[in-house]
């Protein structure tokens, strides 16, 4: 098996169509993160893996798959994008009794 940077490059073989029911049921036919009802069209459901290991984590919608694709699947990245909007929002217990919560002010 060829390696690069001392890992394995595995090949990511996409899971059958029973594979993907099985997974599908096992989730209660939800996504994984906004856990809102799977499209029952397949294109609009993403078997979402592990690209280290090819580890099946789950089924996704669309949009919570391109979320964590914009993070990169990097755990502090959504930690720090968590805490940045937890912060940033002022009706959360950490900025009571702060008049104003950020420095930008929008305009309507």
């Amino acid at each position: 098996m060829p390696y690069n940077d001392n890992k394995p490059i595995l090949k990511y073989k996409r899971p059958s169509k029973l594979q993907i029911s099985m997974i599908r049921d096992d989730q209660a036919g939800m996504c994984g993160i906004c856990r809102q009802p799977l499209s029952k069209d397949s294109r609009y459901v993403v078997v979402d893996h592990c690209h280290d290991t090819n580890w099946i984590r789950g089924l996704l919608c669309i949009s919570c798959k391109t979320g964590l694709g914009m993070f990169k699947d990097k755990i502090w990245l959504l930690k720090q994008a968590i805490e940045y909007l937890e912060h940033a929002n002022p009706k959360h217990p950490s900025q009571q009794g702060r008049s104003k919560v950020g420095k930008y002010h929008t305009y309507r």
